[in-house]
């Protein structure tokens, strides 16, 4: 059985399509928070392990460079879960508007 061909975009297509843009969207996000993550790893200082009470021999600059390491993984971390949530309540809405239109 075969459907008769047609010029406009059919629902299996549109639901394909979208389904496709997330995943695409989610590798992007990925490859987003990787870079970041990259990026800070580069910058990073490599230190010896010290313990709370032994700063003294920890330079200012290093201190600086390991807080602001500390920071960009927070911040990746944050684009991390604001990503699943954002992504997940889209596809949600999607998936409600697709299939109230299409059963409808």
């Amino acid at each position: 059985m075969t459907t008769p061909p047609s010029e406009k975009i059919t629902n299996l297509g549109e639901y394909l399509l979208s389904c496709l843009f997330f995943v695409f969207a989610a590798l992007l996000e990925f490859a987003f928070v990787l870079k970041q993550k990259r990026i800070a790893d580069l910058k990073s200082p490599i230190l010896p392990l010290q313990s709370e009470n032994d700063k003294s021999g920890c330079s200012l600059d290093a201190t600086i460079k390991q807080q602001q390491y500390q920071d960009s993984e927070k911040f990746s971390a944050k684009i991390d879960v604001l990503a699943q949530v954002i992504f997940a309540i889209a596809f949600a809405l999607f998936n409600l508007v697709y299939w109230t239109k299409s059963l409808v």
